[in-house]
């Protein structure tokens, strides 16, 4: 099975949509048909390692 490769506009989507807070990650993943731990890795890597560690 080939791992599958989501384009930048998705995750930048998916990353714009969890820094809003309005809804849960558990909320935003299957909206986009991705995992939950996607979701935690595109906003990391949008706001940087060190935004992240002073949430």
């Amino acid at each position: 099975m080939e791992r599958k490769n989501y384009s930048k506009q998705l995750k930048s989507r998916v990353a714009y949509t969890a820094i809003k807070g309005n809804q849960t990650v558990n909320k935003i993943a299957p909206e986009f048909g991705i995992h939950t731990g996607l979701v935690n890795r595109g906003v990391i890597a949008h706001l940087g390692k060190k935004s992240h560690r002073n949430f």
